[in-house]
């Protein structure tokens, strides 16, 4: 590894480098994704638009941006998917990385490793906030995210406009772009004027900025001496992010340790089988978002009370109940829904994963069970005979009459809540779940 490279190596180490990718990375064999989307508006279109090639904005009517542009831009991005370079892109931990289009197609292979960041893009009309610092790397469409149309840069006037906000306002990336050292420029034509100003208003003067080399000596005499830019010599992008990509993966490369508060939350669920194997998924999966699960195997201790542990689920602010068939027949897992349930809130304070041969989203189902734990109390009712049986088998007739009593009133909860399907969970790495707990806590 060279000795700039090396230099790149520290700074990501530190947490002080940032990545600004440009258009030519995510299209077919280096070519401009823009050059893509004007194809595609094009035979999707017509005249309806025109495409300034030299530029690279778009011309329409501007009561057409909503109806047509907005939702023919957001089919074509919907559709993209990381290709290798983007997805080793995600497994550096970059600090930062400023998107120049407005695609989530990083954020798609950030989801596929289960990588965890933040997102937000720079909004045209609104005030400029704080980016979110949850996590170690920032995820931030410097030119908007194609599912607000108003946010898009797409016409010469958008961009007129643009740069009006950015000289008038602290971007919310200021701080970010402040506390970097280094600076790594990918998939970039450098000939651009708007870039070249973007970089002005950027003040990124003090920063060690490197590129892939440049093939016009006029254009790279400029950055050289305006703003000051080191280039890697006969390297190309791909084979930049590459050697990054390997020392990550030989752990040269280690992500910067970053001081959050880890989101606590226990989990419900029946040992062994398809539930046990969900919730060791689960504990994987939440942990990388720093979301700590805490269940029994691994934190009841040695000599402590069960039923305690178990009170102390349903006192939790938030439990992950994974419901399964196993799980509505034992008296140990449903003592512990009861008391969720009783303690108020139960709706707020569950996130259910309900597992295939759960049946309560039919009435017939729910009954079954009511007469499950019926069935249950009249077998300890015979058997409680004699004072000593009574109180022995007394409790757990009383745990199974409060089940039966609460059965219909928490299946109607469960059977109408919009859990998703297991596979949508796993295909998904259960961005849905880990959205509604960092929305709430």
């Amino acid at each position: 590894m060279d000795i700039t490279l090396e230099v790149i190596v520290d700074e990501i180490n530190e947490g002080n480098c940032l990545v600004i990718l440009g258009p030519h990375l995510l299209g077919k064999d280096g070519t401009n994704i823009n050059i893509e989307l004007n194809a595609y508006l094009k035979e999707r279109l017509g005249d309806q638009v025109n495409f300034y090639t030299d530029d690279g904005f778009l011309s329409f009517d501007p009561d057409d941006r909503d109806m047509y542009i907005g939702r023919a831009i957001k089919k074509f991005y919907e559709k993209l998917e990381p290709n290798e370079v983007y997805r080793q892109i995600a497994e550096i931990p970059f600090s930062m990385v400023i998107n120049t289009a407005p695609d989530k197609t990083l954020n798609k292979a950030y989801d596929e490793k289960n990588r965890a960041y933040d997102y937000d893009y720079f909004k045209m009309y609104e005030a400029p906030e704080a980016p979110p610092t949850e996590h170690s790397t920032l995820i931030y469409n410097i030119f908007g995210d194609y599912e607000d149309t108003d946010s898009m840069v797409l016409t010469f006037k958008d961009l007129s406009k643009y740069l009006y906000r950015i000289m008038n306002s602290e971007p919310k990336i200021k701080s970010t772009l402040n506390e970097a050292k280094a600076v790594l420029f990918f998939g970039f034509s450098f000939d651009k004027w708007y870039f070249q100003l973007l970089l002005s208003l950027m003040r990124l003067e003090k920063k060690v900025k490197n590129s892939w080399e440049i093939p016009k000596d006029n254009i790279k005499n400029f950055f050289l001496e305006e703003f000051k830019f080191k280039f890697f010599d006969n390297n190309t992008a791909e084979e930049i992010i590459q050697q990054l990509y390997q020392a990550t993966q030989a752990g040269t490369i280690k992500a910067p340790k970053k001081e959050n508060i880890e989101i606590e939350l226990y989990i419900s669920y029946a040992w062994k089988g398809e539930s046990e194997e969900m919730a060791d998924l689960l504990e994987k999966v939440l942990e990388k978002n720093q979301i700590h699960l805490i269940r029994d195997k691994n934190d009841l201790e040695y000599k402590e009370r069960i039923t305690e542990f178990m009170k102390r689920i349903g006192k939790a602010n938030g439990v992950v109940v994974v419901i399964s068939d196993k799980y509505l027949k034992s008296r140990y897992c449903m003592f512990e829904l009861m008391e969720i349930y009783e303690k108020n809130n139960f709706e707020a304070r569950i996130f259910p994963i309900v597992l295939g041969d759960a049946k309560i989203f039919e009435v017939e189902g729910i009954l079954g069970y009511k007469e499950y734990w019926k069935a249950k109390m009249d077998d300890l009712n015979a058997k409680m005979v004699g004072a000593d049986a009574a109180k022995t088998l007394g409790p757990e007739y009383e745990q199974c009459e409060r089940i039966h009593g609460y059965m219909d009133k928490v299946g109607d909860i469960l059977k109408d809540m919009n859990s998703l399907t297991p596979e949508i969970h796993r295909e998904t790495n259960f961005v849905e779940l880990i959205k509604a707990i960092k929305k709430q806590f």
